[in-house]
């Protein structure tokens, strides 16, 4: 490409370099070239994005992983070393902020305590060598809310950003350029270095998730907190927590203490497993826990199907086959006991989406029920399906009255609901749904099974794998497009993308971690990084030290290619990748 086209080479590789000084000065496979749908390319410039990237990726990846670039994950916006071969040599620190406030100083204090566990002096009182200034300021507000510039440079090192998740993002980045990997390393560090680098970025998607369902097999706290850990380490920014179905509610509640014990009673595995749920306590210190991280905490109360727990609880709401009974009537009156757990739980969850569920409802049986019938009468409902549409308006209305948005499974967009409510799309074989919502004017969450549903397996008879037969490679995940064309008139109403964990078959941590990983950094450069910027065979030579980091935080992940051991010496892949 240099030889041939130099003229338009030097349109991906800047600053323009003899060809035998490629691998020694350009250190990664992650250079600046201009990034389909922001670098304002002409369409021919487009066109030459499309035809040369993958041969750019093919150079890169030819070098020895010795003068590789430190893995990134997600991969940025736009990363240009600098056109030196040095690098920058730490030993020590100081962290200022500049400008930003409370929640820049969330991020410093973050990016403090990580440096310092590597064993590099943070804000040393007397040192005797060189103290690297780490400074955090505001700018940047071109990039959005939550876009950063991250600059290494001789003299200090910058992050600048508009707001804390930009601040806190450019921090998670800066972690990954150190080497040794102070994310993998297992031993302390006298000293670090930093390849010159000014890396510019900002998420393709605002809504970057992960729901996680403690109703079947439930997950307490650390747990809870340790997977907040790893979607901040991602830069996903949600945790969408399916807290009740049929197996068990998961939510303390003051006004029905019935939930909190036999309503919480058993799980998939075992029905007469002790209660378990989340406490009043426990949900402020996750939220708290999660803002820190930059991460919401989304809460699910399912209905009006999915509702058996609640149903054990109080006899008097049940509709049969895991319904709630829909009618306004009386001790039947579910109506009246789901707004006052709404209400419950929007005093506690600040989150500004509040879902409730809406999937799988056997409609068909509430024709035995006498108030249902009344209830058909009285409103001019021909069907039970009209039946259920009616329950969720009403439900859906009662939470827009709230000040909150309503959101649900893709069921719940033929209610007639608002067009505020967020649809979350997860029948993959059911595009006219998605479709039609979108032509509504829904935003939608893409969380289809095919590829999302991380509960499925990501490698064919892994070990220990039970129950569903289906498999959801972690290159299907990275290969998926969210806004394929035939929606790309709609890509402003897509929030972005989700993966979900049901577990019926996830019984035990270590299962739940290995389901998820490395599938799960997959997803986070669906959702952050543009589509210019993923590659496939990249991104697999990113993995060993991709999966090496996970293990060092003490998750335990599917491993896919050659593991990488947690010494101090880390800080590339050990192989070699050489794109088609």
């Amino acid at each position: 490409c240099v030889n041939k086209f130099p003229e338009k080479c030097n349109n991906f590789f800047r600053p323009k370099l003899p060809r035998d000084k490629f691998s020694k000065d350009w250190k990664m496979g992650a250079s600046k070239f201009p990034t389909l749908g922001n670098s304002g390319a002409t369409g021919a410039e487009s066109m030459m994005n499309k035809v040369f990237v993958p041969f750019f990726f093919a150079l890169a990846f030819a070098a020895p992983a010795q003068h590789s670039f430190p893995t990134l994950v997600p991969m940025p916006l736009d990363v240009s070393p600098a056109p030196k071969t040095n690098l920058l040599s730490i030993a020590a620190v100081s962290i200022t902020v500049d400008s930003g406030g409370q929640s820049a100083n969330s991020a410093a204090d973050f990016l403090a305590d990580a440096v310092r566990k590597s064993g590099l002096a943070v804000n040393p009182q007397n040192f005797a060598g060189r103290v690297v200034p780490i400074r955090f300021m505001g700018g940047e507000k071109a990039l959005g809310g939550e876009g950063y510039r991250l600059e290494v440079g001789e003299k200090e090192i910058q992050i600048v950003a508009p707001s804390g998740a930009g601040h806190f993002y450019g921090a998670q980045t800066l972690l990954q350029l150190f080497t040794p990997d102070i994310l993998v390393s297992t031993e302390k560090v006298a000293r670090a270095e930093l390849p010159f680098v000014t890396i510019r970025d900002q998420p393709r998607f605002r809504w970057r998730g992960a729901m996680l369902d403690i109703s079947r097999h439930f997950f307490g706290m650390d747990i809870l907190e340790h997977f907040v850990d790893l979607l901040a380490m991602n830069k996903m920014n949600v945790l969408h927590l399916h807290l009740t179905d049929d197996t068990g509610w998961r939510l303390e509640s003051a006004s029905y203490t019935n939930l909190n014990g036999v309503g919480a009673t058993g799980n998939y595995s075992d029905s007469n497993a002790p209660p378990a749920l989340l406490t009043t306590n426990d949900v402020r210190e996750l939220v708290a826990y999660a803002q820190k991280r930059f991460v919401t905490i989304v809460p699910e109360i399912d209905m009006p199907g999915h509702a058996s727990a609640a149903a054990r609880a109080y006899p008097a709401l049940d509709g049969g086959n895991g319904t709630f009974n829909p009618s306004p009537y009386g001790s039947t009156n579910a109506y009246a006991f789901i707004t006052n757990i709404l209400a419950e739980v929007m005093r506690e969850f600040p989150s500004s989406v509040i879902h409730v569920g809406g999937d799988e409802v056997d409609n068909n049986v509430w024709n035995k029920l006498d108030q249902v019938q009344r209830m058909k009468i009285e409103n001019r409902l021909e069907t039970t399906k009209a039946v259920e549409h009616f329950f969720d308006l009403r439900i859906a209305n009662f939470i827009t009255k709230s000040g909150r948005r309503p959101a649900g499974w893709d069921e719940i967009a033929s209610a007639g609901v608002t067009n505020r409510a967020v649809i979350f799309w997860w029948r993959h074989d059911k595009t006219n749904v998605r479709d039609d919502a979108l032509a509504a004017g829904h935003e939608m969450v893409m969380c289809p099974r095919d590829p999302c549903y991380f509960d499925y397996r990501q490698i064919a008879d892994g070990p220990g794998e039970t129950g569903w037969k289906i498999t959801n490679t972690a290159e299907n995940v990275y290969n998926w497009e969210p806004v394929p064309p035939d929606i790309a008139k709609y890509s402003g109403q897509i929030l972005g993308v989700q993966a979900n964990l049901w577990t019926e078959h996830i019984e035990t941590v270590e299962k739940l971690e290995r389901l998820t990983l490395p599938r799960l950094g997959a997803l986070a450069e669906v959702a952050w990084s543009q589509p210019s910027r993923r590659y496939w065979p990249r991104f697999t030579n990113d993995l060993p030290v991709y999966q090496a980091r996970l293990t060092a935080m003490g998750f335990t992940t599917e491993q896919i290619g050659p593991p990488v051991s947690t010494n101090s010496s880390i800080h590339t892949a050990s192989t070699q990748t050489t794109a088609p």
